[in-house]
Formats: structure tokens, C-alpha cells, sequence
């Protein structure tokens, strides 16, 4: 009895050593295939940062605008460019956040002309470390008033609303304007608010490709 129990020993023996092997050689494999994967990668270069970096004004309207259900259509649209420019812009450049902006616009005691004013432009600039700057006008703004359609909440009769704006890059190292373009926007509603808002998003994202397409490369 002892001779058929040792045969069984060594063949659970062996078998135990084949599984052993196969478990070290999976894991060589596994490891040679992780340093490989990590040698292609460092070898790949970094995608290269945006070399610029640019901010979004608040927009100056030639007329002064009313606030519609809330909305003021200068802060509205310089927000609303903010949001839309990161995939505008690509690799061209970094965009700064239109929060850290605005803080910088109350800490110089900023007023709606003084995008008029390059040597404020460029006091701005400073302030956020943006190489350009991004300034809106609101060119034209029209709401029909008939109607009942006031607020957010005032349903009543469609309402019509339009309107133009030029948008502008500011090159705080040059210390002018290097780009500009306008955009339209036009819609029907009966939300007052919400007409204000989709004019304005819709011009604005019509001009931004414009003026992008314009914007000098990087010397």
C-alpha cells in the first residue's frame, strides 16, 4: 500500500511544482508587459501647455442694457464667453476663469469704460497674469416689449429678441487690439429672461469662432 500512496505523492508533488511555474512565469509576463508599457510611455513626449493665457472682460454695452427677470446682460454674456471658450480656443490658449476675473475687476475699482482705456486693459491683464483679454460690446440689444411675457415666470404672447456684439482681443504685451469680429443672434419666447439669454449666447458663439480664427499666432 505504501507504493501506490508514494507514486500518488510525487505526482501531486509535481503537479503542484508545473502549477507553481506557470503562476511565476504569468507573473514575469505580466510585469515584463507593464515595464514595456511604462518605457512607451516615458518615452512619449507631453502634450505641450497652451503657451498664452487670456480672460474674458465684463461686456460694456454702447447703450446701458435693463436687467430682464434678473439678467444683466453684460455680466450674463462675459460668464457665458467664459464658458464657451476653452473649446474654442484649444492649444491656442489657457482661459482664465471668469470668477478670478471679476474679483480682479472689484479689486480695481473697475467701470464699464474702461475697456475704452488700454493702459486699464492692461492694468487688468497684470492683475490676472493674462497675456491677451478678451473684450465684448454689445453692439445692440432688442426685446419686444408687447406682450405679457415679463420675468422668468411671465408666460404670455412669443416675444422676439435680437442682437449684436463684437468681440475683441486685447494683447496686453502690445498693448492694442488684435483681433475683432461680430456675431448675431436672434429667437422668439415667452420668457423675457430667457429670450435675453439665448440672443446673447447665440451671438457670442457666433463671433468667438470669428475672432479665434483671427488671433495672431504666437511669435
Amino acid at each position: 500500500m505504501n507504493g501506490p500512496l508514494r507514486g500518488e505523492h510525487v505526482a501531486s508533488h509535481v503537479g503542484s511544482v508545473s502549477a507553481s511555474r506557470r503562476r511565476i512565469s504569468h507573473r514575469w509576463s505580466t510585469a515584463a508587459l507593464l515595464a514595456v508599457l511604462v518605457a512607451l510611455l516615458a518615452g512619449r513626449p507631453a502634450a505641450a501647455a497652451p503657451a498664452r493665457t487670456v480672460g474674458v472682460v465684463e461686456f460694456y454695452a454702447l447703450s446701458p442694457t435693463p436687467s430682464f427677470g434678473g439678467i444683466v446682460a453684460e455680466d450674463y454674456a462675459a460668464a457665458d464667453a467664459s464658458r464657451l471658450l476653452p473649446a474654442v480656443a484649444g492649444n491656442q490658449a489657457a482661459v482664465i476663469s471668469r470668477d478670478t476675473v471679476r474679483q480682479a475687476e472689484v479689486a480695481l475699482g473697475w467701470r464699464p469704460w474702461d475697456v475704452l482705456n488700454f493702459s486699464r486693459l492692461a492694468e487688468l491683464a497684470g492683475r490676472i497674469g493674462a497675456d491677451e483679454l478678451l473684450v465684448g460690446w454689445i453692439r445692440m440689444l432688442y426685446v419686444n416689449t408687447e406682450g405679457p411675457g415679463i420675468g422668468r415666470l411671465g408666460f404670455g404672447q412669443l416675444l422676439s429678441g435680437s442682437c449684436t456684439v463684437l468681440l475683441q482681443i486685447f494683447d496686453a504685451r502690445q498693448g492694442r487690439i488684435v483681433a475683432e469680429a461680430s456675431g448675431d443672434g436672434y429667437t422668439i419666447g415667452q420668457v423675457r429672461a430667457f429670450v435675453v439669454e439665448q440672443v446673447l449666447h447665440l451671438a457670442t458663439a457666433q463671433a468667438l469662432p470669428r475672432v479665434f480664427a483671427k488671433f495672431p499666432p504666437e511669435p
